[in-house]
């Protein structure tokens, strides 16, 4: 049963995370005042607000595996507000920590450039 869930955490976040992306490539190739852009916007902050409840979610009931959640917490974190920003960097290095990673942490930065790699832009350090 627990397979199972993890499988569909998974594939929920892959599937939301994706969705984002493609919103998001969509809203650059839009003119600035165009009406879609209104509706990509807002499912892109639901698909974010899901993305973390799946992960908060799939921690409370581990080990299924809030590992595999970091992908979609990167790509929900520029349609978060501020708080859930600073909860998506609380469990990101929360999840460092448990896999002992003592070198190295997400800063609000770091996700951001992540978020544009994964958009095909930039340096994943930030340099771009």
């Amino acid at each position: 049963m627990l397979y199972l869930l993890l499988r569909t955490a998974s594939t929920y976040t892959t599937c939301w995370s994706l969705l984002i992306l493609i919103n998001k490539h969509l809203l650059t190739l839009l003119p600035p005042v165009h009406p879609t852009r209104y509706g990509l916007d807002a499912e892109c902050r639901a698909l974010a607000l899901e993305l973390c409840a799946t992960w908060e979610n799939a921690w409370t009931h581990r080990p299924i595996g809030a590992w595999h959640m970091w992908f979609g917490l990167v790509v929900a974190y520029e349609w978060c507000a501020e708080d859930v920003q600073g909860w998506i960097l609380g469990g990101l290095n929360w999840l460092l920590e448990e896999v002992g990673c003592a070198g190295w942490r997400w800063s609000g930065e770091l996700v951001e450039a992540m978020g544009r790699k994964l958009m095909g832009e930039g340096d994943w350090m930030g340099s771009g």
